[in-house]
């Protein structure tokens, strides 16, 4: 950034406090009226779609971090809890000063931008991953089998050419399917799987 909008910034900020479990911004009905910057301490990040039984948060932010850019670039209410993990102190922008610097310097709106987008992808890493543990957590081991599977299995018959074969299974974008069949001496199934180093069998009775 040049140093006129570094001054123009260090002009406007003003240093915050907040205690241990204080809250320094939550959903609301209207959109945030600063930008925070933390100058020390941890700040939570919670949302209820993230929590678990041990409440754990969402996501913790350090010193030199901002927030919250995804509601002040998009005009809306914030959608998670901001909480102070340890005694915190901030640096905070007025929103009006905040648009005015991201209109005056291509710099801090590149980083602006950058950071919501890799916020985003953050965000949605941890989601997928709380969904899974969840949904792994409520499939108990007596789940008939039905309740499990999501898709229809893709097989099959014994005599199908391989290259129907390879055909169905880059049509369902899948990398294995079962054959099955019946064989001179006895009934058997088969798993054919394919990867970069080629095909493979697995039988089975």
């Amino acid at each position: 950034m040049e140093r006129d909008h570094l001054a123009f910034m260090a002009e406007r900020f003003k240093l915050g406090y907040y205690a241990k479990g204080e809250v320094l911004i939550g959903p609301g009905s209207a959109p945030p009226d600063r930008l925070f910057i933390i100058k020390q301490g941890v700040v939570l990040g919670e949302q209820d779609v993230a929590r678990t039984e041990h409440d754990t948060a969402f996501w913790e932010l350090g010193p030199w971090e901002s927030f919250p850019l995804g509601a002040l670039l998009a005009k809306r209410p914030v959608a998670s809890v901001y909480r102070a993990k340890e005694d915190t102190f901030c640096y905070e922008l007025p929103v009006g000063d905040f648009r005015k610097i991201l209109h005056l310097s291509e710099p801090f709106h590149d980083f602006c931008t950058r950071r919501l987008a890799s916020l985003l992808e953050q965000s949605k890493h941890i989601i997928q991953a709380q969904y899974a543990r969840t949904t792994t957590e409520q499939q108990s081991m007596n789940s008939p089998l039905s309740a499990v599977i999501r898709h229809t299995p893709v097989s099959c018959a014994a005599d199908t050419p391989m290259v129907e074969v390879l055909r169905t299974m880059k049509g369902h974008n899948i990398g294995s399917m079962i054959v099955a069949g019946r064989t001179a001496s006895r009934s058997a199934s088969s798993r054919c799987t394919t990867s970069s180093t080629g095909w493979r069998w697995r039988a089975s009775t």
